[in-house]
Order: structure tokens, then sequence, then C-alpha cells
């Protein structure tokens, strides 16, 4: 018997409370195919976090046995796997070489870009565990010119945009030009140097009058501890640190803030962007991943160099003195999800790529 999908994704099915972008894209193609009424065989590859290093393995190498045998006993139209690192493509080769012997599409969707800081070396294993696969979907034209420029063919890349959780209901701000309150910053998810934390904690600090504006961090992290403290040293009192909260409650708190700041140092694009952005609010985020393809400078938000408070401080700034350019920002980022990150026609998009005659 045939089936439509084989899918290899993170849905998460037995703990709702996971998320994140990979969790949230895997989710949405799975209700989608479900609502769809298609036939398929699902294996959740969500990470197994507090386990032991031996049970997290023995759970993985099931899952993988499970693909396998489904793979080996079992025809499919196409297969759709997530990519994450170099030693998950090797473990998902077989399975897709056996997808595409069948006469089957089997494609793999890039859900970061970490593939592009690899070595000449490591992209020629890449070029040979990515020979069964007859699409490459990527999330925006930046990995999408990569590929194209290591030699794949341009028609076997295609780009869909990331989108928000199906049926998320997200209370839109509304943000008056003439408001005299301080601008309501806020920052979420890992609080890490990675994330650019330390960026913007000094760029708040080195702005004049503080009195005008106010960081919420929400999250957790092994830079936390360190945050407060430098906080405390430098007498930063208009930054407030809190632990993390509920994802359904972080959406419905989003509305209270006028401006999400995010200035990473690498990223796909992040989920937390695009929430803020289809909540109403303003973002200034670094130029990483394919964060650009949907943030456009001065329209939606503004774009900062890496490891550059002066420019976060700059872009902060702009918002604190001038509400009628926060007012246009924050419509223009609801504007671009509705346009461009809608959840049904991306994954239209995305079958209609796999289920390909």
């Amino acid at each position: 018997m045939s089936k439509s999908f084989l899918l290899y994704l993170p849905v998460a099915l037995t703990n709702e409370s996971v998320v994140g972008g990979q969790v949230t894209a895997a989710r949405g193609i799975y209700e989608f195919i479900n609502k769809r009424g298609f036939s398929y065989d699902l294996v959740d590859s969500v990470g197994t976090s507090g386990s032991g290093v031996v049970v997290r393995r023995v759970i993985t190498l099931t899952r993988i046995f499970r693909l396998f045998f489904l793979s080996l006993i079992c025809s499919y139209r196409s297969s759709l796997f997530f990519y994450s690192t170099i030693f998950g493509l090797a473990l998902r080769f077989v399975p897709a070489l056996l997808v595409r012997a069948k006469g089957g599409h089997a494609a793999v969707f890039f859900r970061n870009s970490s593939v592009m800081r690899a070595s000449e070396l490591k992209i020629k294993i890449v070029r040979v565990l990515l020979s069964p696969y007859a699409t490459l979907f990527v999330q925006g034209s930046r990995l999408e010119s990569f590929f194209v420029q290591k030699g794949f063919g341009k028609e076997r890349v295609m780009v869909v945009p990331n989108w928000l959780t199906p049926g998320l209901s997200l209370n839109a701000k509304v943000t008056k030009a003439e408001e005299t309150r301080p601008l309501q910053i806020l920052f979420t998810g890992q609080i890490t140097d990675a994330k650019g934390i330390f960026e913007l904690i000094e760029a708040i600090g080195k702005i004049e009058d503080r009195t005008k504006m106010f960081l919420t961090i929400i999250g957790d992290g092994d830079a936390k501890d360190k945050c407060i403290d430098y906080c405390i040293e430098q007498d930063i009192n208009n930054i407030n640190i809190l632990d993390p909260i509920p994802h359904d409650l972080l959406m419905r708190k989003l509305k209270d803030y006028d401006v999400l700041v995010l200035p990473s140092h690498s990223e796909g694009f992040p989920n937390s962007v695009l929430e803020a952005m289809a909540s109403g609010l303003a973002v200034i985020v670094t130029d990483v991943g394919e964060i650009k393809d949907s943030v456009i400078n001065n329209y939606n938000g503004f774009l900062v160099p890496l490891r550059s408070p002066p420019a976060i401080g700059a872009s902060i700034k702009q918002y604190m003195h001038d509400r009628s350019l926060l007012v246009e920002h924050s419509e223009n980022a609801m504007r671009t999800v509705r346009e461009r990150h809608g959840w049904e026609k991306n994954c239209q998009r995305v079958c209609d790529r796999l289920l390909i005659e």
C-alpha cells in the first residue's frame, strides 16, 4: 500500500509544552496534512530532554530504526525530513535513498543556517548526503543563494517562509503616535551571549534619558545571573529580568510592548520575531539568517550590525523620540506577516511541491 507522506519531524505530540521554531513549523505541516486528509506515517523526532545520555541515544536510534523500517517496507509518494545537523543528515540518508529508489519525492527542510558555516570538507560530505533529495526547502533567499553557489541547481531549491502556529490568536497592538508613556521594549528567549543580550543591555545603559523607555527580558540561560550582576554594577535600573512564562501567556502579553529587540549572532528565522510582528510590534534585529527577507530596514523595524550596541541604541532612540514612526512600523509589521507568513498558504506550497507528478 502506498501512502502520501513519510514524515520525520519534531512535532512533539507527547509534549505539547515544547516550543520553538522547528516544533512550530513541524506542527504546522502535520496539522495541514491532517486537515487535508492525506495518508502518512510519522516518526516524531523531538528531542528527549531530562533523560540520561544513554537513554536519549537509545530513543534516537529507535526512531531512526523505525524510519528505516518504514522506508524499507512501505512506498510513499514523498518524504519530508527536517535538517538540524550534518549528523542528522547521515542518519536519514538511507531512508531518503530508499524513498527515492521507489520513485518517491524525497525532500529536506533546512530549519537553520548552520550549514553555511561548514568547512569545504563538510560541504562535500553534505553534497553526498543530500544526493537522494529532489527538493531542498529553505526559509529565505540567503540560504537559497548559498546552495546555488555551491553547485546545487536552482530548480532544486525552494524558498518557503516560516509560519505562525496554526490557529494562534494574537491581539494586535494599537499604538498611538501621541503616546508619552515610556517605550516598552521586550527581549524573549535564551539569555545567552549568542543572542546578543550583552550588546542590548550595554545599549540600554548608554542611553541618556532612560526614563523614556523600559526593557523587559523574559527567559533563562547561562548568562542570566551575569546579566543581573551587570545591571546592578552599572546602576541600570530600567531593566526587568523575568523567568520564562508559558508560551500562550507570552502571546497574550506581547501587546503590552512596543518593540522586540533580538540582536542574535546567528539565527534561521526566529519565531519570536514573527510572533512579535504579527502582534504589531516593531522589531530591532541583526541581519542574520533569513531575517532580512521579512524585516526591511526602516519599514517594519531596524536591521542592525552584529555586536553593535551603538546601532541598537540609535534604533531604540528613534522610536523613543518619534512615535509616529513606531506606529508606521507596527502596521507594516502586521502587513508583512499577513502577506508573507500565512500558515495554510506556505504549507500548501510545501505539499504541492512534494506531491508533484
